[in-house]
């Protein structure tokens, strides 16, 4: 999807009910949804529950995707959760400051970052 013309709505009301784009789940008929369109390259269209609409938002925020030109991951995600959220373990520890996993963080303030360390275990 690229950012050259983006458009979000909310439907309050809907009167179909749509397959989410983000989660894969059926957006209810009279459940508050956001449609989505945008053209770039292409026109393109997709339709998300409200909180799948703020882990889009929360999935660019986090750069867990460089832009919107690289689109929206391939695999669905859970419903609410961004890609990382929703397909990382649970047992990840994660960076106070950046708030993004250790191994992932780049953050010069995380002293203990596993993005420091060697695919050997050492610094």
């Amino acid at each position: 999807m690229s950012a050259a013309f983006t458009s979000e709505k909310v439907v309050t009301k809907p009167r179909k009910a749509k397959r989410c784009t983000w989660c894969e789940e059926v957006c209810e008929v009279g459940v508050p949804r956001v449609n989505w369109a945008g053209y770039g390259e292409d026109f393109w269209h997709a339709v998300t529950h409200t909180e799948c609409a703020a882990a889009v938002h929360r999935f660019y925020a986090n750069n867990e995707s460089k832009s919107w030109d690289d689109g929206w991951p391939e695999d669905p995600c859970k419903r609410g959760k961004t890609w990382r959220e929703s397909h990382e373990p649970k047992d990840v520890e994660m960076c106070d400051a950046s708030k993004r996993p250790r191994r992932e963080c780049g953050c010069p303030d995380c002293g203990t970052c596993l993005a420091d360390i060697g695919e050997e275990g050492q610094p």
